[in-house]
């Protein structure tokens, strides 16, 4: 008995060490993998934070990371409604959310049968109002290539415009009184530069005096005021020549900054912008990766340090999360809302940055700086295939 006691304690003990080094084994494994933040498809905005994983979805509350249940892989769109659009495929039909991503219904389908082209979804600050930018990887090629625009959300298209590449569109906040959208048209390694709408894309027209088109290998990315109804501020960046802006809603442009960027990433503006004139943008080329920072409308800039390349940017005031979409209706069609920012004290950012894998580390990470950009937290969402961490576990990474 007492030897069979011993024999018994022994592989305990041994079962306990093996399992012990299993797990050990398998958490850095784990921190040395990527660990499931996708490179695309985030967020980021003053109440409504998501980050796409290879588990799915996650929107970020004032206590941890909270799942959504939205379909797997594909495209979110979130319009500044308050609503979430979820595109993958003609196939699987166009999903929406109007709860936060908390549930979601079938809408519609896009009729894209051409699997040589792909679709870019765009919701609108109208809740039913949608649009669908096809592009081709060769700008010769492609019937289908234009802006398409749905009313009742996805079931039935009108394409508005032929002829171009489109991507992603970006609308004025005040979409539902005035109108106005921008995109920008190109093809491989080339931009045709922006084109505008004022009639709720029924119609567009090129709106790019002052733009350097031609060759480009990202393109204009364009970020509008959350003040636009006022101050009539959009930005373009593009790789190589930098910064242009725009102050009379698109008419005009005038670069702005020489900011050199090659891979470049989208302009994140703060929700108060107008106030504080701030913005943020990255590269994530490889080779001469830089997080910017800017408090004089895009004038002037600061390098940030940053532990890896920047694909993907935003900022926040820090403020506890409201309920979003905001409970209130106008009754006022003609009314401009914008959003509601405290005045009675300095801005405290937060600023959001999903890295690009590079060569020396494979792994897009997900970074949080409280300091203007002098320290950064690395943010671990909570993920179904990695259990054995806790929700949200960070660690600081100091500043040189």
């Amino acid at each position: 008995m007492c030897a069979a006691h011993r024999i018994g304690i022994i592989l305990a003990v041994a079962l306990t060490l093996i399992l012990a080094s299993l797990v050990g084994g398998q958490r850095d494994d784990s921190a040395a993998q990527a660990y499931g933040i996708c490179q695309n498809g985030h967020y980021f905005s003053q109440d409504l934070l998501i980050v796409c994983t290879r588990d799915g979805y996650y929107r970020a509350t004032n206590d941890e990371w909270e799942e959504m249940p939205s379909p797997d892989g594909g495209h979110l769109s979130v319009s500044l409604a308050g609503v979430i659009y979820h595109y993958r495929g003609a196939s699987t039909g166009i999903q929406r959310s109007l709860d936060s991503g908390r549930t979601w219904e079938l809408v519609g389908t896009f009729p894209l049968t051409d699997t040589s082209s792909f679709g870019w979804l765009s919701a609108s600050p109208i809740t039913n109002t949608i649009f669908m930018g096809v592009s081709y990887e060769f700008p010769e090629t492609g019937p289908m290539k234009g802006i398409y625009k749905s009313s009742d959300g996805g079931v039935t298209w009108n394409k508005t415009l032929d002829g171009y590449d489109a991507n992603e569109i970006v609308f004025s906040p005040n979409f539902a009184q005035d109108g106005t959208a921008f995109t920008e048209f190109g093809g491989y390694k080339l931009t045709y530069g922006v084109w505008k709408t004022t009639d709720w894309g029924e119609t567009w027209v090129h709106s790019s005096d002052g733009l350097d088109t031609g060759m480009s290998r990202t393109g204009f990315l364009l970020s509008i005021s959350p003040q636009f109804a006022l101050d009539h501020t959009v930005f373009a960046i593009r790789d190589i020549l930098g910064v242009y802006k725009s102050i009379d809603s698109g008419q005009t442009w005038f670069r702005v900054s020489d900011l050199y960027t090659s891979a470049t990433a989208q302009i994140a503006i703060s929700p108060y912008y107008s106030k504080d004139q701030t913005l943020v943008a990255g590269d994530y080329d490889l080779e001469h990766p830089g997080l910017f920072l800017s408090q004089d409308g895009g004038v002037s800039w600061e390098r940030l340090n940053l532990p890896g390349p920047p694909r993907y940017v935003g900022l926040r005031l820090q403020a506890p999360f409201q309920p979003w979409p905001a409970p209130f209706v106008p009754s006022n069609p003609h009314n401009i809302h914008l959003p509601f920012v405290s005045t009675s004290r300095a801005e405290q950012f937060e600023f959001w940055v999903v890295t690009s894998g590079s060569l020396s580390d494979p792994v897009s990470r997900l970074y949080r700086s409280c300091d203007m950009g002098a320290t950064w937290e690395e943010e671990w969402v909570f993920e179904r295939s990695h259990r054995l961490y806790l929700p949200l576990v960070a660690y600081a990474v100091a500043g040189d």
